[in-house]
């Protein structure tokens, strides 16, 4: 099994002699050009052709993280319908992600340029409007908030602590505490 797509594609991922029969090498291919945004025309035709659906759905939702968020309904078009449900989840709960990530630029930026917690409070409301609405989502905003405490940046304390009022999340709570006793011990 060898489309002259796959085999571009081996060459681009530096793959070139590779048994592209094998789907382990073809992932490793699929891989490793999928950052690579001049090679995706070449990715849509060769995942039309891969024999495996399932490694064509994994690619497809891997690659999710390489495109922007209005492209990524489109390569979904490349699975077979059966294979479509996953993907078209994944781009959901992506696009909430996508929302909630620029929250915290927001908060940082009036935060870098305003003195006082009265021109944060919109951009505090909205995030914690985004973590309200998607309690399925609580491992990541979690991870999300506990990463916004290391390094410290203007204006993520105040959203940490705005969302943590009303949410009480464990884990983001213990992550503060350790931070304001490293603080207090400095």
């Amino acid at each position: 099994m060898q489309s002259d797509d796959l085999g571009l594609l081996a060459q681009l991922a530096c793959i070139p002699a590779a048994e592209l029969s094998d789907e382990h090498i073809r992932w490793q291919v699929y891989s490793r050009v999928l950052p690579l945004p001049d090679a995706h025309d070449v990715l849509r035709r060769a995942l039309l052709g891969e024999p495996v659906p399932t490694l064509a759905s994994a690619v497809v939702v891997a690659l999710f993280d390489h495109v922007p968020p209005g492209d990524r309904a489109g390569w979904v078009q490349v699975l077979p319908a059966n294979l479509q449900v996953f993907p078209t989840q994944r781009i959901a709960e992506l696009a909430v992600l996508d929302r909630y990530q620029t929250r915290p630029h927001d908060v940082q930026e009036t935060a870098t340029e305003a003195a006082g917690v009265e021109p944060l409070e919109p951009g505090l409301e909205r995030a914690l409007q985004v973590l309200r609405d998607n309690p399925d989502q609580r491992p990541r905003f979690e991870a999300a908030l506990i990463s916004l405490l290391s390094p410290v940046k203007p204006g993520m304390v105040e959203l940490v602590s705005f969302v943590m009022h009303e949410l009480r999340w464990d884990a983001v709570r213990a992550m503060h505490d350790r931070r304001r006793h490293r603080d207090l011990d400095a």
